[in-house]
Protein backbone atom coordinates (compact mmCIF):
# COMPACT_ATOMS: atom_id res chain seq x y z
CA UNK A 1 0.00 0.00 0.00
CA UNK A 2 1.43 3.51 -0.90
CA UNK A 3 -0.42 6.41 -0.17
CA UNK A 4 0.10 10.46 -0.54
CA UNK A 5 -1.29 12.06 2.26
CA UNK A 6 -2.12 16.25 1.93
CA UNK A 7 -1.94 17.98 4.50
CA UNK A 8 -2.41 22.01 5.04
CA UNK A 9 -3.10 24.28 8.14
CA UNK A 10 -2.67 27.82 8.78
CA UNK A 11 0.12 28.76 11.61
CA UNK A 12 -0.42 32.16 13.21
CA UNK A 13 2.67 34.31 14.26
CA UNK A 14 0.92 36.91 15.88
CA UNK A 15 3.07 39.37 15.29
CA UNK A 16 3.71 41.12 11.50
CA UNK A 17 5.67 38.55 9.24
CA UNK A 18 7.72 40.11 6.75
CA UNK A 19 10.07 37.60 5.68
CA UNK A 20 10.83 33.95 6.26
CA UNK A 21 14.75 33.79 6.34
CA UNK A 22 14.51 29.48 6.62
CA UNK A 23 11.87 26.91 7.32
CA UNK A 24 12.11 23.67 8.07
CA UNK A 25 9.94 20.28 8.63
CA UNK A 26 10.35 17.24 10.70
CA UNK A 27 8.20 14.66 11.88
CA UNK A 28 8.12 12.64 14.91
CA UNK A 29 5.59 9.04 15.08
CA UNK A 30 4.47 6.37 16.98
CA UNK A 31 3.13 3.51 15.84
CA UNK A 32 0.20 2.55 18.20
CA UNK A 33 -1.81 -0.92 17.86
CA UNK A 34 -4.46 0.69 15.25
CA UNK A 35 -3.04 3.85 14.53
CA UNK A 36 0.01 6.46 14.20
CA UNK A 37 0.50 9.11 16.39
CA UNK A 38 2.87 11.91 15.85
CA UNK A 39 3.38 15.30 15.60
CA UNK A 40 4.77 18.01 12.46
CA UNK A 41 7.26 19.93 13.86
CA UNK A 42 8.03 23.52 11.88
CA UNK A 43 10.84 25.26 12.89
CA UNK A 44 12.73 28.65 11.76
CA UNK A 45 13.27 32.33 11.95
CA UNK A 46 11.68 35.09 10.28
CA UNK A 47 11.90 38.85 10.61
CA UNK A 48 8.78 41.48 10.78
CA UNK A 49 10.32 44.12 9.26
CA UNK A 50 12.49 45.11 5.79
CA UNK A 51 14.72 47.01 7.46
CA UNK A 52 14.93 44.71 10.34
CA UNK A 53 18.29 42.58 11.28
CA UNK A 54 17.00 40.69 14.04
CA UNK A 55 16.00 37.02 13.36
CA UNK A 56 12.94 36.04 15.25
CA UNK A 57 13.11 32.20 15.89
CA UNK A 58 9.48 30.17 15.81
CA UNK A 59 8.75 27.12 16.43
CA UNK A 60 5.08 25.37 15.93
CA UNK A 61 4.01 21.47 16.90
CA UNK A 62 0.91 19.89 14.30
CA UNK A 63 -0.37 16.68 16.31
CA UNK A 64 -1.70 14.58 13.26
CA UNK A 65 -3.23 10.82 13.53
CA UNK A 66 -3.13 8.07 11.02
CA UNK A 67 -6.49 5.07 11.46
CA UNK A 68 -4.99 1.74 10.64
CA UNK A 69 -6.76 -1.27 10.33
CA UNK A 70 -5.33 -4.91 10.72
CA UNK A 71 -4.77 -6.21 7.03
CA UNK A 72 -1.68 -3.46 7.43
CA UNK A 73 1.90 -5.37 8.38
CA UNK A 74 2.61 -3.10 11.06
CA UNK A 75 5.97 -3.96 11.57
CA UNK A 76 6.92 -2.56 7.88
CA UNK A 77 5.08 0.90 8.32
CA UNK A 78 6.86 3.53 6.45
CA UNK A 79 6.05 7.47 6.77
CA UNK A 80 7.96 9.45 5.23
CA UNK A 81 8.02 13.85 4.48
CA UNK A 82 7.23 14.07 0.46
CA UNK A 83 6.83 17.90 -0.18
CA UNK A 84 6.57 21.08 1.89
CA UNK A 85 5.88 24.43 0.88
CA UNK A 86 4.49 27.44 2.43
CA UNK A 87 2.46 31.24 1.65
CA UNK A 88 2.39 34.13 3.62
CA UNK A 89 -0.86 35.15 4.71
CA UNK A 90 -1.94 38.42 5.89
CA UNK A 91 1.34 39.56 7.33
CA UNK A 92 0.54 37.54 10.11
CA UNK A 93 0.57 34.26 9.28
CA UNK A 94 1.80 31.39 7.28
CA UNK A 95 -0.13 28.26 5.06
CA UNK A 96 1.93 25.32 5.43
CA UNK A 97 1.19 22.50 2.41
CA UNK A 98 2.80 19.32 3.88
CA UNK A 99 2.90 15.80 1.71
CA UNK A 100 3.27 12.88 3.64
CA UNK A 101 4.18 9.13 1.57
CA UNK A 102 2.65 6.69 4.02
CA UNK A 103 4.34 2.87 2.98
CA UNK A 104 3.15 -0.46 4.58
CA UNK A 105 2.58 -3.93 2.99
CA UNK A 106 -0.84 -5.69 3.25
CA UNK A 107 -1.53 -9.20 5.07
CA UNK A 108 -1.90 -12.04 2.77
CA UNK A 109 -5.34 -13.33 1.85
CA UNK A 110 -7.22 -10.15 3.32
CA UNK A 111 -9.34 -7.57 1.93
CA UNK A 112 -7.63 -3.93 0.79
CA UNK A 113 -8.48 -0.95 3.02
CA UNK A 114 -8.00 2.78 3.05
CA UNK A 115 -6.08 4.73 5.18
CA UNK A 116 -7.42 7.61 6.23
CA UNK A 117 -5.67 10.66 8.01
CA UNK A 118 -7.40 12.82 10.56
CA UNK A 119 -5.77 15.26 12.33
CA UNK A 120 -6.07 15.94 16.26
CA UNK A 121 -8.98 18.58 16.15
CA UNK A 122 -8.70 19.47 19.88
CA UNK A 123 -5.43 20.81 19.70
CA UNK A 124 -4.11 23.89 18.09
CA UNK A 125 -0.76 24.50 16.49
CA UNK A 126 1.00 25.99 19.66
CA UNK A 127 3.84 28.33 19.12
CA UNK A 128 7.02 26.74 21.20
CA UNK A 129 9.28 28.58 23.42
CA UNK A 130 10.93 25.21 24.86
CA UNK A 131 13.66 23.40 23.49
CA UNK A 132 13.41 21.54 20.64
CA UNK A 133 13.77 17.33 21.04
CA UNK A 134 17.46 16.29 20.57
CA UNK A 135 17.97 14.20 18.22
CA UNK A 136 18.43 11.09 20.23
CA UNK A 137 14.44 12.18 21.68
CA UNK A 138 12.75 11.14 18.34
CA UNK A 139 12.27 7.85 17.29
CA UNK A 140 11.70 8.73 13.94
CA UNK A 141 12.70 11.95 12.43
CA UNK A 142 13.64 13.64 9.11
CA UNK A 143 14.54 16.99 8.12
CA UNK A 144 13.94 18.80 5.15
CA UNK A 145 14.84 22.34 4.13
CA UNK A 146 13.87 25.21 1.93
CA UNK A 147 15.56 26.78 -1.19
CA UNK A 148 16.87 30.29 -0.19
CA UNK A 149 18.82 32.48 -2.37
CA UNK A 150 19.37 29.47 -4.39
CA UNK A 151 21.10 27.52 -1.61
CA UNK A 152 19.46 24.92 0.75
CA UNK A 153 19.32 26.18 4.28
CA UNK A 154 19.26 23.22 6.67
CA UNK A 155 19.68 23.44 10.56
CA UNK A 156 18.40 22.90 14.09
CA UNK A 157 17.66 25.41 16.72
CA UNK A 158 18.75 24.56 20.11
CA UNK A 159 18.00 25.75 23.35
CA UNK A 160 20.59 25.82 25.99
CA UNK A 161 19.84 24.37 29.42
CA UNK A 162 21.63 25.00 32.65
CA UNK A 163 23.85 22.43 32.61
CA UNK A 164 25.46 22.66 29.00
CA UNK A 165 28.21 23.93 27.88
CA UNK A 166 29.23 24.93 24.14
CA UNK A 167 31.62 21.97 23.94
CA UNK A 168 28.74 19.51 25.48
CA UNK A 169 26.85 20.89 22.43
CA UNK A 170 29.33 21.06 19.87
CA UNK A 171 29.97 16.81 21.25
CA UNK A 172 26.17 16.19 20.56
CA UNK A 173 25.96 18.09 17.36
CA UNK A 174 29.23 17.01 15.88
CA UNK A 175 30.68 20.16 15.05
CA UNK A 176 33.16 22.76 16.44
CA UNK A 177 32.84 26.41 18.40
CA UNK A 178 34.37 28.39 14.81
CA UNK A 179 31.14 26.67 13.67
CA UNK A 180 28.87 27.71 15.57
CA UNK A 181 30.21 30.81 15.84
CA UNK A 182 29.83 31.73 12.11
CA UNK A 183 25.77 31.59 13.03
CA UNK A 184 25.52 32.64 16.73
CA UNK A 185 27.23 35.05 19.31
CA UNK A 186 29.09 32.74 21.66
CA UNK A 187 30.17 35.65 23.75
CA UNK A 188 27.51 35.55 26.29
CA UNK A 189 25.73 32.30 26.25
CA UNK A 190 23.20 31.62 29.03
CA UNK A 191 20.41 28.55 29.76
CA UNK A 192 17.42 29.05 27.68
CA UNK A 193 19.07 31.22 24.87
CA UNK A 194 18.47 29.46 21.27
CA UNK A 195 21.11 28.95 19.17
CA UNK A 196 21.55 27.46 15.39
CA UNK A 197 23.20 24.50 14.77
CA UNK A 198 24.12 23.99 11.20
CA UNK A 199 23.40 20.64 9.70
CA UNK A 200 26.26 18.34 8.47
CA UNK A 201 26.15 17.16 4.83
CA UNK A 202 25.41 13.63 4.86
Amino acid sequence: MNNIIPFTKELDFHTKVNEILSISLEREYKIENDSINGNLLITGDYKTHEVSANEIPFSFKIPFTIELTDNIDKEAISLEINDFSYDIKDDSKIVVHIELSFNAPTLPKEERIDVDFIPVPEEEPIEEKEEIPHKEEITHKEEISIQKDEEFVSYEVHTIKNDETIDLICSIYNTDKSELAEYNDLTNITPGMKIIIPAKDE
